[in-house]
C-alpha cells in the first residue's frame, strides 16, 4: 500500500514545526538580503543603468509565462496538505502525475514562444543598438529557464504542502548561491548579460533536480505514471485553481507591468531606477512572504481537520509578527533612505530613486508586511475568490494608472499609484474578507495587529533621528551599520516584551533550550508552548 511507504516518524508539535519552518525560511531571506546589499550593488555598477534595466525588463517580460500555471501550484500545496492529513496518498500521486503531463506540454509551448519573442522583443522597447543582440539572447535564455521551472512547480508545491520548508530552503539556498555568486564572478571576468542568463538557467536546472530528490525523500511513495493521469484530478484541481489563476494573473501584472509600461514609455534606464528601491523593499518583504507560505499550509491542514477556531489568532499573530520584523526597515528608510542609496549605488540613483523609497515603503509595510498572511489564510481555507477579484481590480487600476500618470508625473507618480492601490486592496479589503469568513471584528483584527508594533516604534524612531542629527549623519557604511544595529536591537528588544504573546516567548526559549540540549546530547523534556 502507498500509505505504508510514507514516512512514519512522529509529527512535531504544530507550534514547534511552525517556528522551525519560519526560521528556515528566514535563513534564505538573510542570504537574499546579503545579495541585495552586496552582490546586487556590484552587479548594478558593472552593468550600468541600461544594462541593469534590461536585466530587470527581461524578467518582467518573461514573467508572464507563469500565468500558464493556472493556479495549479497553489492547488498542489493545498491538496498535498489535505491528502497528507487524510492519508489519501493514491489521490496525491494521481494529482502529481496529471499535472506533470500538463506542465510539460505548457513548457514546450513556452519554449517555442521564447524563440519567436527573442527576435522581436527589442522593437517594443527603446533598446540601444549596443544591447539589442544581448537582449534578444537574454529573453530566449530566461524564457527557457522559466518554462522549465513551471514543470517542477509540482515538486516544490508538494514539499511546501508537506511543510518541509527546511529542505525547501536548503535547496533554494544552493541554487541562489550558484546564481548570484556565479553572476558576480562572470561580470568580474568581463562577461555580460548573456552569460548572466546562462548561469541563471544552470541554477534553475539545479533547483529542479534538487526538488525531485527531496520530494522522493519526504514522500517515498511518490510515483509518476501515465496510467495515473486522471481527468477528474485535473478538473478537481482546476476548481480550486481557477480563482488562484485570477490572483496569479493579477500578481504577475502587478509585478511586471510597471517595468513594461515604464520601459515602453521611458526606456530601460528608468526601469532600473524604479526597480532599485522596489528591490530593497521586496527583499525585506520576502521574510514576510516566507511566514505567509507556512501559514497557508497550516491553514489548509487546520481546515481539513475542522480546526477553524484557531485561524483568527493565526492571522493576528502571523501578521503582527511580520509587521514587527519589517519595522526596523521602515524606521531606517524614513531616517536614512537617501544616504543608503547614495552609499549603495551612487548619486545618480539618489536623484532618480530616493524619492520613490518612502512612497513605496508605505504600501509595502501596510499592504504586504502587515497583511500578507491574511491572503494566505484565504488560500489555505479555499475561500480566496473575493481576494482574487480584488487583486485583479488592483492590477487593472495599476496598469491604467501607470499609463496615465508616468508621462506627466514620472517615476514618483508611478510609485504613488502602486503604493496607494496596495494599501487599499491588500491592506484594507483583504483583512476585511478574512474577518468576514471567520466572523471576526475587523476593528479588533486591525487593532491587535498594528497598535502595539506602531507604538513600540515611535520612541525608536525619535532615538534614531537623534543619533543621525548628533552623531551619525549616514556618510559612511559604518555609520549606517551602527544605526541599523541600534534600530534592530532597540526595536526588536522592545517588541519582544510588547508585541510577543507570553506563550510565544516561552515557546522561543523552549525551542532554543532544546537546540542547546541536542548539541550537548542532553535530553530535555517536552513542554507546552
Amino acid at each position: 500500500m502507498v500509505q505504508a511507504q510514507v514516512l512514519t516518524q512522529a509529527e512535531p508539535k504544530r507550534s514547534d514545526r511552525f517556528l522551525s519552518n519560519v526560521l528556515w525560511n528566514w535563513s534564505q531571506v538573510a542570504l537574499s538580503l546579503f545579495s541585495a546589499l552586496i552582490l546586487s550593488r556590484y552587479i548594478i555598477r558593472k552593468l550600468g543603468p541600461e544594462g541593469y534595466g534590461l536585466w530587470q525588463l527581461s524578467y518582467s517580460l518573461i514573467g508572464y509565462y507563469g500565468l500558464l500555471d493556472l493556479g495549479f501550484r497553489s492547488a498542489v500545496v493545498f491538496y498535498a496538505a489535505q491528502y497528507r492529513a487524510r492519508e489519501e496518498f493514491e489521490a496525491l500521486n494521481e494529482l502529481i502525475s496529471t499535472l506533470l503531463v500538463y506542465f510539460s506540454v505548457m513548457a514546450a509551448v513556452l519554449i517555442g514562444v521564447s524563440v519567436l519573442l527573442a527576435g522581436s522583443a527589442y522593437r517594443f522597447f527603446p533598446v540601444s543598438p549596443a544591447y539589442r543582440d544581448a537582449f534578444a539572447k537574454l529573453v530566449l535564455i530566461i524564457g527557457i529557464s522559466i518554462a522549465s521551472s513551471i514543470v517542477f512547480n509540482v515538486f516544490s508545491g508538494l514539499v511546501e504542502g508537506f511543510q518541509r520548508f527546511d529542505l525547501a530552503n536548503q535547496v533554494r539556498m544552493v541554487s541562489f548561491v550558484v546564481r548570484y555568486f556565479g553572476c558576480a564572478l562572470l561580470l568580474f571576468l568581463g562577461y555580460g548579460l548573456v552569460a548572466m542568463g546562462i548561469i541563471a538557467l544552470v541554477s534553475q536546472i539545479l533547483l529542479n533536480i534538487l526538488y525531485i530528490i527531496i520530494s522522493r525523500q519526504i514522500f517515498p511513495g511518490l510515483r509518476f505514471s501515465f496510467r495515473l493521469v486522471r481527468k477528474r484530478a485535473w478538473t478537481h484541481t482546476a476548481a480550486y485553481g481557477v480563482h488562484t489563476f485570477v490572483a496569479s494573473v493579477a500578481n504577475t501584472t502587478l509585478e511586471q507591468s510597471p517595468s513594461l509600461v515604464i520601459g515602453h514609455l521611458n526606456g530601460g534606464a528608468d526601469v532600473g531606477y524604479y526597480n532599485l528601491p522596489l528591490r530593497i523593499l521586496t527583499y525585506a518583504a520576502d521574510a514576510v512572504s516566507r511566514v505567509g507560505i507556512v501559514v497557508a499550509a497550516q491553514a489548509a491542514e487546520l481546515t481539513a481537520k475542522g480546526r477553524l477556531d484557531v485561524l483568527a489568532k493565526l492571522g493576528i499573530y502571523a501578521n503582527r509578527y511580520c509587521f514587527v520584523l519589517y519595522m526596523p526597515l521602515v524606521l531606517m528608510v524614513w531616517v536614512y533612505g537617501r544616504e543608503l542609496i547614495d552609499l549603495w549605488v551612487g548619486q545618480n540613483y539618489v536623484a532618480h530613486s530616493a524619492a520613490l523609497l518612502p512612497i513605496l515603503l508605505l504600501g509595502a509595510a501596510l499592504g504586504m508586511a502587515g497583511q500578507f498572511s491574511s491572503s494566505t489564510i484565504l488560500f489555505g481555507m479555499g475561500k480566496h475568490r473575493g481576494y482574487s477579484h480584488a487583486l485583479m481590480a488592483e492590477a487593472v487600476a495599476n496598469v491604467i494608472g501607470m499609463i496615465l500618470v508616468v508621462p506627466r508625473f514620472g517615476l514618483v507618480g508611478a510609485a504613488w499609484v502602486a503604493s496607494s492601490l496596495m494599501v487599499l486592496v491588500r491592506g484594507g479589503i483583504t483583512p476585511w474578507l478574512v474577518c468576514r469568513q471567520l466572523q471576526y471584528s475587523v476593528a479588533a483584527y486591525f487593532q491587535q495587529i498594528f497598535v502595539r508594533p506602531v507604538l513600540t516604534g515611535l520612541p525608536v524612531l525619535l532615538l534614531i533621528w537623534f543619533f543621525k542629527v548628533r552623531f551619525w549623519p549616514g556618510n559612511t557604511w559604518w555609520q549606517i551599520v551602527a544605526a541599523t544595529g541600534i534600530t534592530v536591537l532597540t526595536y526588536w528588544g522592545s517588541a519582544y516584551l510588547t508585541c510577543l504573546e507570553p506563550s510565544h516567548r516561552a515557546l522561543i526559549w523552549n525551542w532554543v533550550a532544546r537546540g542547546i540540549a541536542r548539541m550537548r546530547a542532553v535530553p530535555v523534556g517536552e513542554t507546552d508552548g
